[in-house]
């Protein structure tokens, strides 16, 4: 009895003892795929901040490496063995001319909205002085006894009686 008991102790011990081999591989190899996907999304984020840094050039090269000079990697034109500075210039003025387009349709757009949003804003500053108004003229009414009827459907009669009239009742 007592070494059917040991046995089964025994028995159960490696199982626990496997068991807990695997949950901690499992656990190790899940830890290194987190560690490795954080690391990842870091460099991503190193790479958009240095791009974003040399004002959205990317300059990486074909293997998605920044190299360490700081030539701008444009290909060579077919039929010239080097730049020169002439066509670095001509390549230079042609960007500089897209750019002022860029920033011209930019300016453009940003001047339509802005009157835009001044117009709407001056319509806004009205409607709320004329709503504003509108209830402080209905308050002052409603002091006052109420507004004067509309189209003779109002809840007040409009007074008829003359001065005189008073005086004939009394008697």
């Amino acid at each position: 009895m007592k070494a059917e008991s040991l046995k089964e102790v025994l028995a159960t011990t490696k199982a626990q003892r496997a068991y807990e081999r695997k949950s901690n591989a499992d656990v190790a190899a899940a830890q290194e795929k987190y560690f490795k996907q954080c690391e990842d999304e870091k460099n991503a984020v190193r790479v958009a901040r240095r791009i974003q840094a040399n004002g959205d050039l990317d300059h990486r090269g074909s293997f998605g490496k920044f190299s360490s000079s700081l030539a701008q990697g444009d290909a060579e034109p077919k039929g010239e063995k080097s730049a020169t500075p002439d066509s670095n210039r001509k390549v230079f003025e042609k960007q500089v001319a897209e750019a002022a387009t860029t920033v011209a349709t930019q300016q453009k757009f940003e001047s339509v909205k802005t009157a835009d949003v001044a117009k709407r804003d001056a319509a806004n500053v009205s409607d709320t002085f004329n709503e504003k108004a509108r209830v402080t003229a209905g308050r002052v009414a409603m002091e006052r006894g109420g507004p004067p009827p509309r189209y003779g459907g109002g809840h007040r009669k409009p007074e008829k009686a003359a001065k005189g009239d008073d005086k004939e009742e009394k008697k």
